[in-house]
């Protein structure tokens, strides 16, 4: 009865997640993914942040990993 009504889903809104993709491949194969601007824009926002301080900080490489290291914490919330 679910699987009936998961193929009528047109359209599934979700943050970029894989293991959400991955969900509604499998449980709604019909329905278009449309993803969320607002988790879009944060990554692309974390990941130029991240780009400009691992350029400033070349020559310092501590501090570069423990940059990658906090900015991978963030992306995993």
């Amino acid at each position: 009865m679910l699987s009936d009504y998961c193929q009528q889903i047109e359209a599934v809104a979700m943050d970029s997640n894989t293991a959400f993709d991955l969900e509604v491949q499998e449980h709604c194969p019909n329905a278009m993914v449309i993803y969320d601007l607002f988790h879009l824009v944060a990554k692309y926002v974390i990941y130029r942040i991240r780009e400009d301080f691992t350029y400033k900080l070349k020559h310092d490489k501590l501090t570069r990993r423990r940059l990658k290291g906090f900015t991978k914490k963030i992306e995993a919330t």
